[in-house]
């Protein structure tokens, strides 16, 4: 495989049980998400500053790295960016609303992404102290039964045909507007993840990824999909930060893919199960399962 998976992968799955009956209304990526942020500061942070800008240990601490990432650096193609892509992938199932009894289980799946590795132990916590403290509207609480670290395997040679199904919404933007069923195509997909792992190769990986971008761009956007059915659904998550409630459909379904010509973005399609594609790839959206045909 090409020196662009320099971009190491670690992910690991969790397993709890509910200690009482607990409502998931929705997809459960947003409050996992901030679940996991609210945990990770009261784990790491020393000064009790109520925001990270101007404190004197940003440069050094896990909390701002991880989840709000800065730019670092003052070149390359992060140049003009305030914030990048955090170096994490939450992802628990793809559900759309159920009730969990008491002692009903359920998962999540932490990825962790380039040098963000060397912090798994505290993100690792970080996750158990979320489910401990409660999610969703009931603030129900969540007791690790099992976790286990799963490898990433090696990709296969290139084959002629990739089945891509989209297991979380699939947010992509063209020209400020998301993209829907119909109007999807290739180059929608093959450029947002070759700019997500561009980034995070950038900000988070051990080396930069030597790519003609130009060309890479002419080849998606030459691309046609073989088959592709699809289907828009919503959801909405509510926002601590703004206080109001956020629309956030997106695409379901699966894609056929002919790779003839497309050779190169191989080793991005074979890394998108694993860092996921489009907005909201930190809460889980944009998951997707990539098989060789």
């Amino acid at each position: 495989m090409p020196a662009m998976h320099s971009l190491e992968v670690a992910a690991f799955d969790f397993r709890f049980r509910a200690r009482g009956p607990m409502r998931m209304p929705g997809y459960m990526g947003s409050a996992w998400r901030g679940g996991f942020g609210r945990a990770l500061r009261r784990a790491v942070c020393v000064t009790g500053l109520p925001t990270c800008p101007g404190c004197p240990f940003e440069e050094s601490c896990v909390y701002p790295y991880l989840f709000e990432t800065a730019p670092g650096g003052t070149g390359g193609i992060l140049a003009g960016y305030d914030r990048v892509p955090n170096p994490f992938v939450l992802a628990p199932p793809w559900e759309e609303g159920r009730l969990v009894p008491e002692g009903g289980e359920t998962g999540l799946r932490l990825v962790l992404i380039g040098r963000a590795i060397e912090h798994a132990g505290f993100a690792r916590q970080a996750v158990v102290e979320a489910g401990l403290r409660g999610l969703g509207p009931d603030r129900g609480a969540l007791d690790l039964t099992a976790v286990d670290s799963v490898a990433p395997p090696p990709a296969p040679p290139c084959p002629e045909r990739v089945e891509i199904t989209l297991l979380t919404p699939l947010r992509l933007v063209e020209g400020g507007r998301l993209v829907g069923p119909g109007a999807l195509r290739p180059r929608h997909l093959l450029l947002s993840l070759l700019r997500r792992v561009s980034t995070l190769a950038e900000r988070h990986g051990r080396a930069l990824l030597d790519l003609d971008y130009r060309a890479l761009k002419e080849r998606a956007e030459a691309a046609e999909f073989a088959a592709a059915e699809l289907r828009w659904v919503e959801w909405a998550r509510w926002s601590g930060r703004q206080q109001t409630l956020l629309r956030m459909g997106g695409l379901l379904g699966s894609l056929a893919l002919p790779l003839a010509g497309l050779e190169p973005f191989w080793p991005f399609l074979a890394l998108a199960p694993w860092v996921h594609v489009g907005k909201g790839a930190t809460m889980g959206l944009g998951a997707m399962r990539v098989d060789p045909a």
